[in-house]
């Protein structure tokens, strides 16, 4: 009796390895995040671009803007940097789902 048991799961587990389903990896359609556009980048205040001026002929308007459009380009760089590292995540999750996938499929091929 015992001997039968066994060779009984023996043969279940033969029977459900074989007919075993190998889940397809998730469709990845997530597209890379774009980078800031340069001409975003901000531009120094007219009153530093010249040759031999000095920031004493700028107002502090002007230095104000300046700093608002840094930190604010600085701010979309750190949102692309935070989403490529997502995207990038992403993609390794599915070729780890798509190495599974293929490795599942082979072992069904020889059993």
């Amino acid at each position: 009796m015992k001997y039968t048991v066994l060779a009984g799961f023996v043969m279940l587990c033969m029977v459900t390895d074989a007919f075993a389903f190998c889940s397809e990896p998730s469709g990845f359609n997530l597209s890379p995040p774009r980078p800031p556009a340069s001409y975003e980048k901000p531009q120094k205040p007219e009153c530093l671009n010249g040759y031999g001026v000095n920031a004493l002929d700028c107002d502090a308007r002007d230095f104000e803007e300046y700093k608002i459009k840094l930190e604010r380009y600085q701010r979309a760089l750190e949102e692309f940097a935070e989403q490529s590292e997502a995207f990038a995540r992403s993609a390794q999750d599915y070729q780890r789902d798509a190495e599974q996938y293929v490795s599942c499929e082979q072992r069904s091929l020889r059993e």
